[in-house]
């Protein structure tokens, strides 16, 4: 946790991945049906170099926000992924892990490092673009995370104001 002036927020700064995860199955305060949108912003200092969340070996993004719901076959969870990728152009949709992740980018590159990006998200609409059903009531958990460590370079990102509002 980093603070500037009376703001506090997440920060991470390194290459190997963290995630801090925010389990939300059992939380019945939280109820998509009413609240779909998730709002958020971050800010990027640095992207690993040559990131791109399609490939595997390469697959680091400088700032990530996961919705994770329940159990696709296989025992593969069904997850969105909204991020700030290195290279990826903004609106790229990608699809890994036998369709069970979707990836969404939605900021690239350094234009807007080092400043706040607000984003809103429906979580209803994205989940029915992506695996043509209706989104359960309540995902399983929240995360975010950054990473660098397949790149073998150094991600920093700041986190704030994760939150779910009705529409």
């Amino acid at each position: 946790v980093t603070q500037e002036c009376t703001n506090r927020f997440l920060r991470f700064d390194g290459r190997k991945g963290k995630h801090l995860m925010l389990p939300t199955r059992d939380d019945k305060r939280i109820d998509l049906k009413r609240t779909p949108i998730l709002k958020w912003k971050w800010r990027v200092f640095q992207c690993p170099e040559g990131g791109n969340e399609g490939s595997k070996k390469r697959n680091d993004s400088a700032a990530g926000v996961y919705v994770l719901f329940g159990m696709k076959m296989f025992r593969i969870p069904k997850v969105i992924k909204y991020c700030w990728s290195s290279t990826l152009e903004p609106g790229t949709a990608l699809s890994r892990n036998h369709g069970g992740l979707k990836i969404m980018v939605l900021e690239s590159g350094e234009e807007r490092q080092g400043q706040w990006v607000s984003f809103s998200r429906n979580l209803a609409e994205d989940y029915r673009r992506f695996f043509g059903k209706k989104m359960p009531q309540r995902p399983v958990a929240i995360l975010i995370l950054s990473d660098a460590d397949g790149t073998k370079s150094r991600a920093i990102a700041d986190y704030d104001d994760l939150e779910l509002h009705a529409e």
